[in-house]
């Protein structure tokens, strides 16, 4: 492998493990060693180790105005790239002393660097003599230009580490100095910019129109507020499952959750914890293995195949990959013990317990890969977890933001409440049977403590208190003041640069859309378990996936048709029209550009009072798209999506109704 390639990416492997680097530190020294004993890097390591032990990167106190250049030579700094610069050594006191070029060119013919600037004391030559090859003396030098005291990487590391210790927020007029914050604090808001790229590629309308929309759905899901106290009237089995937890949360999307900040419970925290709070006590109960691992297998019953998990993690931004692979790194006792996903017979690892070539140990339990976060595996174990929760936090049924989650330990990898931890304990703990993704403020408030402390130290004392309250008390804190919408983050997941990713080809697609409807697909049977009156039932059917309108509207496309008045815009009449342009366009991916123009084009036809004054602006938007085959075969065969554009050139919009109606032969 290229040094400087290996080197980066051995790096950025450190940094995730322990947050900012040191290369100074022996205790990062020891990890790097590791890291590229893990890797099988023996060569490279023994290259690496011998430069950060022996060649340090600043000398201290009389020798902080010289650069080491290793095997003992040092020149001033601003020196090191010159052939003339005074060479010096250290004598028997330790004082540096300048040594004459005969004395140099012999140090460096002592080490076996004929003619090269600086020698190198390779483990090979203290262990038994010998020259050090050329070969090896170009990767030592292209180690010191990758990572030495004057390499670009030192340059941006030095300003890095002092960017973190000096770094200062103005908030209410009051600075605040931040002296310990670790690098992974920082990656929020990496998270945020990167999911929130796909606005760079939209004009200020089109903006609006996002808007707009997202305020229309808060609504259409405030109707149901109603049908939230209504499952206290369902049976004690019934009401206390995840299931009436998560499509509860559901009715939260994008609201106001006042009060949120690192560590901070919010008002639709408190809410949502209160009314979960017979489920979340009977789910944890005494914290066994067994209960959890039920109360876990609930949490995530959403069921995605591994191939899908797999494509799809490796689209996300790299930002929002980094964050969830370092998710759950545990103290001392944790270390190697992480949860990495399965050992399947051919040596591969998986996230999938169900894959039936995993191996078995010999009481026939599933044999573990087990190591420390910072790596894929771990970044794909998480990620199955989110997918498998659909998106939402297993304690509150709140949809999750993206940007600010953490892994759940339900029983906390310390927790003491039955003694010290046993060796058996943290295996338990740090496993699948016991992870859960949650926001990290839950995360943070609930710490090591059983459900039941949890509640009775930091939940109970915050019931009661108004939204109002709330919001006074977050005056002074960093606010999040907005429950992320999952749907709408998914869409801006899929793109890139205002186009369908690269790689997200019509399968993968079309699972991304699969997985979010069945998120609200569980929601809505759950609520029809309560919904008596025609307007609970009426709102009930609002509640759907809209992901294909969010994603094409992220595009910067137009949604829908301008109705008779044309005044306000019409949505199309089943989100499946929308998923099936965005399938068909992910099929063709070199013709992105050419599909956008259809659409627009389509809907220049639809909008036409041809079609328009009629109600029939629909028909002749997807005509136009079916007939210039910018809707595929593949859609139009599928048994479900074929159906829904059948139907649509049949639709007509009834401006009275407010809604669409398929015209009888």
């Amino acid at each position: 492998m290229n040094h400087t390639k290996l080197i980066d990416e051995l790096l950025n492997e450190l940094s995730y493990r322990v947050g900012i680097v040191d290369l100074k530190n022996k205790n990062q020294q020891s990890i790097i060693s590791e890291i590229l004993s893990e890797w099988g890097e023996y060569e490279a390591k023994q290259i690496i180790m011998e430069f950060l032990t022996e060649a340090p990167a600043d000398t201290e106190g009389d020798d902080k105005d010289y650069t080491h250049l290793g095997a003992g030579i040092y020149v001033r700094k601003g020196d090191e790239d010159k052939d003339t610069a005074q060479k010096y050594k250290k004598d028997d006191s330790g004082s540096l002393k300048a040594i004459s070029d005969d004395e140099y060119q012999k140090t460096k013919s002592d080490q076996g660097e004929e003619g090269e600037k600086a020698a190198a004391d390779t483990p090979q030559n203290k262990q038994g003599g010998g020259e050090v090859s050329p070969e090896d003396v170009e990767k030592q030098k292209g180690v010191e230009k990758t990572i030495g005291p004057n390499s670009d990487y030192a340059k941006k590391e030095k300003e890095r580490v002092d960017s973190v210790n000096n770094s200062e927020d103005e908030k209410n007029g009051t600075v605040v100095k931040k002296s310990t914050k670790k690098i992974e604090d920082y990656t929020d808001s990496e998270i945020v910019d990167s999911i929130n790229k796909f606005k760079k590629f939209l004009s200020d309308s089109q903006k609006d129109a996002i808007t707009l929309s997202e305020r229309k759905r808060i609504k259409e899901l405030e109707k149901l507020d109603t049908l939230s106290e209504s499952f206290n009237n369902l049976p004690e089995s019934v009401k206390s499952t995840a299931s009436v937890v998560f499509a509860k949360g559901q009715l939260f999307e994008g609201r106001e959750n006042s009060g949120i900040g690192k560590n901070r419970l919010g008002y639709l925290d408190v809410k949502t914890l209160t009314s979960n709070k017979d489920y979340l006590m009977k789910a944890y109960g005494d914290g066994s293995a067994e209960t959890v691992k039920e109360f876990v297998k609930e949490s995530r019953k959403i069921q995605v195949n591994e191939d899908y998990v797999q494509s799809s993690f490796d689209l996300l931004p790299d930002s929002l990959q980094k964050s969830l692979m370092g998710k759950g790194k545990v103290g001392d006792a944790g270390k190697d013990k992480h949860f990495l996903g399965y050992v399947r017979n051919d040596g591969t690892v998986t996230s999938d317990k169900s894959d039936p070539n995993i191996k078995k140990d010999e009481q026939g339990k599933l044999e573990v890969k087990r190591g420390n976060p910072g790596n894929k595996d771990r970044g794909r174990f998480v990620w199955r977890c989110i997918l498998e929760q659909g998106g939402q936090d297993p304690y509150t049924g709140l949809p999750l933001d993206l940007s600010a989650i953490d892994l759940e330990h339900t029983v906390a990898f310390d927790n003491k409440d039955n003694g010290e931890p046993t060796e058996q304990d943290y295996l338990n703990r740090e496993h699948d049977d016991n992870i859960i993704i949650c926001a990290t403020n839950i995360n943070q408030k609930k710490s090591n403590l059983s459900m039941k402390d949890f509640y009775e130290r930091i939940v109970d004392d915050q019931i009661g208190k108004s939204e109002e309250e709330f919001k006074k008390e977050s005056e002074t804190y960093e606010t999040i003041n907005k429950v992320a919408s999952q749907t709408q983050q998914k869409a801006a997941l899929v793109l890139e640069e205002g186009n369908i990713k690269k790689g997200y080809d019509f399968k993968t697609l079309k699972e991304t859309f699969d997985v979010d409807d069945e998120t609200y697909t569980n929601a809505r049977n759950e609520f029809r378990k309560v919904a008596e009156t025609k307007e609970d039932k009426k709102a009930l059917a609002k509640l759907k996936s809209e992901i294909g309108k969010d994603t094409l509207m992220a595009m910067g496309l137009g949604r829908g048709l301008t109705d008779k008045s044309g005044r306000r815009t019409i949505k199309l009449s089943s989100d499946n029209l929308y998923r099936g342009f965005l399938l068909s366009m992910a099929d063709e991916p070199d013709r992105q550009d050419e599909f956008k123009e259809a659409w627009e084009d389509a809907r220049k036809i639809g909008n036409s009072d041809e079609y328009r004054l009629d109600g029939k602006g629909q028909q002749g938007m997807i005509k136009y798209l079916i007939d210039k085959k910018f809707i595929s075969h593949k859609v139009l065969s599928d048994k479900k999506l074929g159906k829904v554009f059948q139907n649509a050139l049949n639709e007509i919009y009834d401006y009275d109704l407010d809604s669409y109606l398929i015209l009888s032969d």
